[in-house]
C-alpha cells in the first residue's frame, strides 16, 4: 500500500531517471516544471544528448541535466522519480535507502523516497544488464534544502553557459559541494553551492556581455 501511494507531484521533487548500458541519465524539467520533449531518434552519445532531449522544445529550454550517475536531492521532501530505459531492463536500487524499482524500456514506472538525512550514497543496477553491469553505479547526493536550490541554480546556469572556459571555476566548486555531501559536511557543502551559485551567475554575465561585444562587432562590419 505505501507503495502506490505515491506523493502529489505538486508537492514533491519530480525527476526523471533514463537507464542506459551502462550509466543512469538523471533529468530535472527545471523552473516551468514541465519536462522536455524527448525522442529517441534524437540521442547522441557524442553530443551528449543521452536522453534524446529536443532542444527545439521551449518546455525544454530550462531542462536541467546533470553529470551522468548525479541525483541530487533535498533533504526532508518527497521525490518522485519516473524510471525508464533505452535500451534494456535495468535495476534501480538505492540500498541505504531500501529503494528499488526496475526501469523497463517503453515504460514510465515511478519510485518514491523521501530522504531523511544529508549525504552521498551509492545507486546500483540490481538486474545484470550486460557485460559491463559491474560499472552501472551512480550516487544520490541530498543537500539541505538552501543547499540544494543554490546547487540546482548554478547547475542550471552551467548547462545554460554551455562553455567550460566561462564555468571551470563553477565546476569545480560544485565538484567540492559533492565532496563535502560525501564526507557528511552538510553546512560546508550548502555554503559551498551558494558561492558556485554566484560564480555561475557571474559567467552568465560575462557570456552576456561577450555576446553583446560580439553582435555589436558585426554591426559594425556590415
Amino acid at each position: 500500500d505505501r507503495v502506490e501511494r505515491i506523493p502529489d507531484e505538486t508537492k514533491a521533487e519530480v525527476v526523471r531517471v533514463v537507464a542506459q548500458q551502462f550509466k543512469w541519465n538523471i533529468h530535472y524539467p527545471g523552473s516551468d516544471k514541465t519536462f522536455g520533449r524527448t525522442d529517441a531518434d534524437l540521442m547522441d552519445d557524442e553530443m551528449l544528448n543521452f536522453i534524446g532531449l529536443d532542444q527545439t522544445d521551449p518546455a525544454a529550454s530550462d531542462d536541467i541535466l546533470p553529470t551522468q550517475g548525479h541525483l541530487h536531492l533535498p533533504v526532508g521532501k518527497p521525490a518522485l522519480i519516473y524510471l525508464t530505459s533505452r535500451d534494456v531492463v535495468h535495476s534501480f536500487s538505492i540500498p541505504v535507502m531500501r529503494v528499488k524499482q526496475d526501469a523497463i524500456p517503453g515504460m514510465r514506472v515511478p519510485v518514491w523516497l523521501t530522504p531523511t538525512q544529508t549525504g552521498s550514497w551509492e545507486i546500483a543496477c540490481a538486474q545484470l544488464c550486460g557485460n559491463s553491469h559491474y560499472e552501472m553505479k551512480g550516487y544520490i547526493h541530498v543537500h539541505t534544502a538552501a543547499g540544494y536550490e543554490s546547487y540546482m541554480e548554478a547547475l542550471s546556469l552551467v548547462n545554460r553557459i554551455d562553455d567550460y572556459e566561462l564555468t571551470f571555476e563553477t565546476e569545480n566548486t560544485m565538484n567540492q559541494v559533492v565532496q563535502a555531501l560525501k564526507s557528511g559536511d552538510a553546512p560546508t557543502a550548502a555554503a559551498l553551492a551558494s558561492e558556485a551559485r554566484l560564480q555561475a551567475e557571474q559567467a552568465f554575465q560575462e557570456k552576456d556581455e561577450f555576446e553583446e561585444e560580439e553582435w555589436e562587432e558585426w554591426e559594425d562590419e556590415f
